[in-house]
């Protein structure tokens, strides 16, 4: 059996995974996650209604972590399972040398991103274009201010420039370089 550093100490016994169920979106699969187990050599999968399932069921492949323990997830894809049935489905951990863990699939224990979080993350990226958006017309506004001031044979005014850059709108910017009537 090899061996692995583990904060400067060397790994030779088997380690016990943690184990968590993690999910993206309500549409993605749930993903039964283990870590910090050592040796490599780990069974993992899922169960329904006590018998191992084989379809729906996406094996990662098991990947080192920098401690020097181990690291693999397993997919369920339940798209087409309503989530009170999910209590029928547990994943299941087995390594050699440790009691194996079974977790039951339960939505209050299943960890995700797409809660307050998402939403969140939902309304900041219409935000981020918007405001990009905004820049991009503030700089065509402002370069057809310059192009006009020039095709006009009128001089841009560094004071009135600074103000404008300072305002933020296109508007304001066009208001304040045009010439009092």
């Amino acid at each position: 059996m090899g061996r692995a550093l583990c904060r400067e100490q060397v790994v030779t016994r088997p380690e016990r995974p943690e184990v968590s169920l993690l999910q993206r979106r309500p549409s993605s699969p749930v993903v039964c996650h283990a870590t910090g187990f050592y040796p490599d050599r780990v069974v993992v999968f899922w169960m329904r209604d006590g018998e191992e399932l084989y379809e729906h069921v996406d094996h990662g492949e098991v990947l080192p972590n920098p401690d020097g323990t181990f690291q693999v997830s397993v997919d369920l894809d339940l798209a087409s399972v309503p989530q009170e049935d999910w209590r029928r489905y547990e994943c299941v951990v087995q390594l050699k040398g440790i009691e194996g863990i079974s977790i039951r699939l339960d939505p209050v224990l299943v960890r995700t991103n797409w809660g307050k979080k998402g939403v969140q993350n939902d309304i900041t990226t219409p935000i981020i274009i918007a405001v990009l958006i905004l820049a991009a017309v503030a700089t065509v506004g402002v370069a057809g201010v310059f192009v006009y001031k020039k095709r006009n044979g009128v001089q841009p005014n560094t004071d009135q420039l600074v103000l404008t850059a300072a305002l933020g709108t296109v508007r304001n910017r066009v208001q304040l370089l045009r010439p009092n009537l």
